[in-house]
């Protein structure tokens, strides 16, 4: 673009944020936090776009936290508190100020979270979990949002059926149908 090399995957996260975009304020929102980040692209295009988000918390596990912490580290260096630094914390919370704070932070970390959060996002994983997984996530994210907290959700549309082993068994479904992802959250509004 321009005479200058950008990766597809960035071109879709930007896709995906103009997108929510469309229906959320990301300039109003101070803080936000993501569930299963991968290596940190969809942070780090939200970061470079809204400059209003300064407390970001991004959830993986390990080893894509190790690789999205030192992704996004890398563009902002001491802002990027990773799981050694946060390991030992029986509360993780952030300044009150607009200094810029990621937390990288693995799965069993969640529990210590002390903040108001103004933006929950997640793409893909959850429906790659089980429900039992996805209702503890979901508990824990409705505690920390704010009052007019925000909720994004994307997911690809295949969903594959139950399978038949060749012993003549079920086995689950390897995703988890998207439109039951409503249900769990209890959502208002749908788009």
């Amino acid at each position: 673009i321009e005479g200058v090399n950008v990766s597809h995957h960035y071109i879709q996260m930007l896709w995906h944020l103009r997108n929510i975009s469309e229906h959320l304020e990301f300039n109003r929102n101070k803080t936000y936090f993501e569930i299963g980040g991968g290596f940190g692209s969809f942070v780090h295009c939200l970061l470079e776009n809204y400059n209003k988000v300064r407390k970001v918390i991004y959830l993986d596990i390990p080893p894509t936290l190790y690789i999205g912490t030192q992704y996004l580290r890398s563009f902002y260096g001491d802002a990027v508190k990773d799981y050694t630094e946060l390991c030992t914390k029986t509360k993780i919370s952030f300044k009150d100020d607009d200094s810029l704070e990621i937390f990288c932070i693995a799965s069993w970390q969640i529990e210590k979270l002390r903040c108001k959060i103004g933006l929950f996002h997640n793409a893909n994983s959850f429906i790659e979990m089980p429900k039992s997984i996805i209702e503890n996530y979901v508990k824990f994210v409705k505690r920390l949002m704010s009052e007019n907290g925000s909720i994004s959700l994307i997911s690809y549309e295949t969903v594959e059926p139950k399978a038949i082993t060749p012993w003549g068994t079920f086995k689950s479904a390897a995703t988890y149908d998207p439109t039951a992802l409503l249900k769990i959250f209890n959502f208002r509004k749908e788009y």
